[in-house]
Order: structure tokens, then C-alpha cells, then sequence
């Protein structure tokens, strides 16, 4: 719901951050002014798949525009959304708990990233994260930042979206 409320509302929403979800829709013609964007997502994840979440798309959604999206279709297609450029994305974060891995150079600065928990499931604030990784402030720490006219604060995110409004 994040990620759809971004592109349909033009200039409400300075960056998105979520957690495992992905954008279950075509982006509207009329999107133009890039936001943006991070995804967290655990690569254990059952309830929104990381690799394919085509059956939870077709089945609860009912529809065919997540066909075989997972986490990484869903970074190109914002990295193609914000006009990114670069042929694969750029490692910038790794350890043994999680990577960072995006776009950094975009149309507007509007960076692109998403961070892969390895031994988390879809809710990594509760039991879904054995090693204890802070994704929350890893996201206020991964550079992606907020446009709100020349202030250049930072996004954070839960497992319930927040929003930074213009």
C-alpha cells in the first residue's frame, strides 16, 4: 500500500520506506517527480514471498500484475520508475545478517535500495529475526534520503508504513 500511495499521489510523500510488500499495480502514466524508495524484506519470508509471490498476487489480490515479482524485480522496477541508471545494482551494504543493494544514481537523487534480511521471516520485530538485526535503524542509516524542499532528513520505517509529508 506504501509503495502504491507514492506513485498515485504525486508530490504528498517526500521518500517511501516498507516492509515486504512489493507494487501490486502499474505505476500510473502520470507519475513523473521520482520518489525515493527501500524496501526491507526477509529472505525467509512465507507470507509475501522474497523470490516469487505470484500465488499470494493471484490468490488474495486477484490480479496478474505481480507475476513472478519478488524482492529484486520489484528494486528494478522502482530503479526503472526513478529513472536509475546502472545495468545491475550496486552492492553497498554487506555482512552476514543482511545486505543493502540499489540504485544511486536517479532522476532527482531519488535513490533506490533494498535491504535483504538472510535469517528473517515477514515480521522481523517479533520472533522473525534471530540475530536481532536493527532493519529499522539501518534504514535511517542507509542514506536513502527524504526531499522536502532543500532539507535532507531521512525516512524510517515498521512494520506499519510512516510517511514523510511535504
Amino acid at each position: 500500500m506504501t509503495q502504491r500511495f507514492a506513485v498515485e499521489t504525486q508530490g504528498v510523500v517526500a521518500s517511501i520506506g516498507c516492509m515486504s510488500g512489493y507494487l501490486m499495480t502499474e505505476a500510473p502514466s502520470t507519475y513523473i517527480a521520482p520518489v525515493p524508495f527501500m524496501e526491507v524484506h526477509g529472505v525467509l519470508d512465507t507470507t509475501v514471498s522474497y523470490a516469487d509471490n505470484t500465488a499470494m498476487t493471484v490468490y488474495y489480490f486477484q490480479n496478474t500484475v505481480g507475476f513472478n515479482k519478488g524482492a529484486m524485480q520489484n528494486l528494478e522496477y522502482w530503479a526503472d520508475l526513478n529513472g536509475c541508471s546502472g545495468a545491475a545494482p550496486e552492492v553497498i551494504t554487506v555482512n552476514a545478517d543482511y545486505d543493502i543493494r540499489g540504485y544511486s544514481d536517479c532522476t532527482s537523487n531519488a535513490e533506490v535500495r533494498l535491504m535483504s534480511l538472510f535469517s528473517s521471516g515477514h515480521n522481523p520485530y517479533l520472533s522473525g529475526n534471530p540475530t536481532n538485526t536493527q532493519s529499522t535503524a539501518n534504514l535511517w542509516d542507509s542514506g536513502v534520503p527524504v526531499r522536502s524542499g532543500n532539507d535532507r532528513r531521512r525516512i524510517a520505517t515498521s512494520s506499519t508504513p510512516e510517511f514523510v509529508v511535504k
